[in-house]
């Protein structure tokens, strides 16, 4: 079932559009890097209006999605029927769903900007990781927000206190007990996306070892 006129509505009225990530379903770094997911329990954040957990699901996956918005886990749950959604901050993840349950974890693009303390955030994701588990990381390189799409030029300061830098994300993970396997920047996909010399987003991969 897809999302009706109402809810869209809803949606819109709130925040003026869909955001293209909510929409959006797996981003190809993502699906990619993903293990046979056959009967095993996903949760991806922030799931947005469900793109994402519909390419999970139809992977053969058990998924379940989080998101801040109601408005948005309207949708999801009409156009993803089949999955559970919880309606939470990402860095307070329900407590039934801490209980070490989860294969894969997917933190998706818009994750980092929405959590009040990086910390707090990986620790929640690794709760929810059962013993040798996976989370995969893709969002948004905090580079890619320093620089002018046209012309190039430095417009803000990547070590600004207040911008959330690269070195910042994975020591938050590992922090939080994960082993780090992947850090991967990725350039645009296409040339209309932004400049191929510039990151535009990274994919993190870790691994939870111990119970």
């Amino acid at each position: 079932m897809w999302p009706t006129d109402k809810n869209r509505a809803a949606w819109n009225e709130r925040y003026g559009h869909t955001p293209e990530a909510a929409l959006a379903g797996l981003p190809d770094a993502v699906r990619e890097r993903l293990p046979d997911l056959t009967g095993k329990h996903v949760l991806t954040l922030p799931c947005g209006t469900g793109g994402a957990a519909a390419d999970l699901l139809a992977l053969g996956a058990l998924v379940t999605g989080i998101d801040p918005s109601e408005e948005a886990l309207t949708v999801a749950r009409e156009r993803v029927p089949n999955a559970a959604f919880f309606q939470a901050a990402l860095h307070e993840i329900p407590l039934q769903l801490r209980r070490r349950r989860f294969a894969v974890v997917y933190a998706g693009e818009g994750a980092i900007a929405r959590v009040p303390e990086l910390g707090l955030f990986a620790s929640a994701l690794a709760a929810a990781l059962r013993k040798n588990g996976l989370l995969i990381l893709c969002d948004r390189h905090p580079v890619a927000d320093c620089v002018e799409p046209v012309g190039l030029r430095w417009r803000e300061d990547y070590f600004d206190q207040s911008r959330r830098r690269l070195g910042q994300i994975v020591t938050a993970i590992v922090g939080a007990g994960l082993d780090l396997v992947e850090l991967e920047e990725l350039a645009p996909a296409h040339k209309e996306l932004g400049d191929h010399r510039i990151p535009t987003e990274f994919v993190l991969q870790a691994t939870k070892v111990s119970a």
